[in-house]
């Protein structure tokens, strides 16, 4: 029996009684879909529990509920501050996934020479792995660095936009057991 996270958002300042009630509204309609049992589903949660702490954005919100969240307990609703990406967060998001995706595609080659070394019953590191795995390391040393920049500079952004963002919106979620 494993478990699943679920998370819903409840748009805009909704008080906490509407907040229940989109939340019982979901696990209705989860039941009736997919059953009472072991679904995965917001049916499993053993209702709903609020916490007064208001984030700073979605993603901290999220992490709180991975981390609290408990399989067999109720759902928990936080608050966040609702920020409408801008276009300096998009390019910079754009650009660090393409930095990523380099180190990416330089693991996969270290993969695919390994796995050619499992294959041709090689006992010793052929040359071509550690030549791989070098030009791994050349790529993560000069990327990682302009990678990490533009997360910061991502993160200075989201946090100037949600100390000015008065629009906060509700996180519904936890485990339910699959």
């Amino acid at each position: 029996m494993g478990a699943c996270f679920n998370s819903m958002v409840v748009e805009g300042n909704a008080t906490k009684d509407q907040v229940s009630g989109a939340f019982d509204a979901r696990c209705h309609q989860d039941g009736y879909d997919r059953g009472h049992s072991y679904s995965g589903s917001f049916s499993e949660f053993k209702g709903l529990e609020f916490q007064d702490t208001i984030f700073a954005t979605y993603d901290e919100a999220k992490e709180y509920l991975l981390e609290y969240g408990q399989k067999w307990g109720p759902a928990i609703a936080v608050r966040y501050r609702h920020i409408e990406p801008s276009a300096m967060i998009l390019k910079h998001d754009r650009a660090r996934s393409k930095l990523q995706q380099k180190i990416w595609i330089a693991e996969a080659f270290v993969g695919g020479a390994k796995q050619k070394a499992r294959i041709n019953n090689r006992s010793s590191v052929p040359s071509y792995v550690t030549k791989a795995e070098k030009k791994l390391a050349r790529i993560q040393k000069s990327v990682q660095p302009k990678i990490d920049a533009r997360t910061a500079k991502i993160a200075a952004v989201y946090a100037k936009l949600s100390a000015k963002s008065k629009d906060v919106q509700w996180l519904i979620g936890g485990w339910c057991s699959s």
